[in-house]
Protein backbone atom coordinates (compact mmCIF):
# COMPACT_ATOMS: atom_id res chain seq x y z
CA UNK A 1 0.00 0.00 0.00
CA UNK A 2 0.84 3.38 -1.05
CA UNK A 3 1.60 5.83 2.01
CA UNK A 4 -0.96 8.80 1.94
CA UNK A 5 0.38 12.57 2.34
CA UNK A 6 -1.90 14.79 3.62
CA UNK A 7 -1.03 18.66 4.00
CA UNK A 8 -2.80 21.45 5.04
CA UNK A 9 -4.75 23.52 2.56
CA UNK A 10 -3.82 26.45 4.58
CA UNK A 11 0.20 25.83 4.56
CA UNK A 12 -0.58 25.47 0.51
CA UNK A 13 -2.80 28.60 0.21
CA UNK A 14 0.22 31.16 -0.73
CA UNK A 15 1.48 29.22 -3.28
CA UNK A 16 -2.26 28.23 -4.99
CA UNK A 17 -2.93 31.97 -4.97
CA UNK A 18 0.19 32.90 -6.42
CA UNK A 19 -0.53 30.35 -9.06
CA UNK A 20 -4.08 31.36 -9.28
CA UNK A 21 -3.56 35.21 -10.07
CA UNK A 22 -0.40 34.00 -12.26
CA UNK A 23 -2.73 31.87 -14.18
CA UNK A 24 -5.74 32.86 -14.03
CA UNK A 25 -7.23 29.74 -12.63
CA UNK A 26 -9.21 28.67 -9.08
CA UNK A 27 -7.70 28.85 -5.92
CA UNK A 28 -9.58 25.30 -5.94
CA UNK A 29 -7.69 23.94 -8.76
CA UNK A 30 -4.24 26.22 -7.85
CA UNK A 31 -4.55 24.11 -4.36
CA UNK A 32 -3.89 21.02 -6.17
CA UNK A 33 -1.35 21.86 -8.64
CA UNK A 34 0.54 23.13 -5.28
CA UNK A 35 0.39 20.33 -3.42
CA UNK A 36 1.82 18.67 -6.66
CA UNK A 37 4.66 21.05 -6.38
CA UNK A 38 5.14 20.98 -3.02
CA UNK A 39 5.61 17.13 -3.22
CA UNK A 40 7.39 16.96 -6.60
CA UNK A 41 4.38 14.61 -7.98
CA UNK A 42 2.38 14.35 -10.62
CA UNK A 43 -1.37 15.72 -10.54
CA UNK A 44 -3.63 13.64 -12.78
CA UNK A 45 -6.79 15.63 -13.86
CA UNK A 46 -9.96 15.38 -15.83
CA UNK A 47 -9.83 19.08 -16.30
CA UNK A 48 -8.82 19.33 -19.87
CA UNK A 49 -9.23 23.34 -19.29
CA UNK A 50 -7.10 23.83 -16.74
CA UNK A 51 -4.62 20.88 -18.18
CA UNK A 52 -4.30 22.90 -21.24
CA UNK A 53 -4.03 26.32 -19.90
CA UNK A 54 -0.78 25.43 -17.63
CA UNK A 55 0.75 23.00 -20.64
CA UNK A 56 2.82 25.85 -21.48
CA UNK A 57 3.96 27.38 -18.36
CA UNK A 58 6.51 26.22 -15.96
CA UNK A 59 3.90 24.05 -14.04
CA UNK A 60 3.40 21.35 -17.36
CA UNK A 61 5.94 19.17 -15.74
CA UNK A 62 3.23 18.86 -12.60
CA UNK A 63 0.09 18.57 -14.61
CA UNK A 64 -1.28 15.90 -16.39
CA UNK A 65 -4.90 15.16 -18.66
CA UNK A 66 -6.19 11.75 -17.50
CA UNK A 67 -6.15 11.31 -21.55
CA UNK A 68 -2.95 12.24 -22.19
CA UNK A 69 0.03 9.19 -22.70
CA UNK A 70 2.80 9.23 -20.32
CA UNK A 71 6.28 9.68 -22.01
Amino acid sequence: MMPMLVHSASDLLPDALDIALRYDRSVYDSLYVAFALRTGSMMVTADQRLANALADTPLAGHVRHVAEEVP
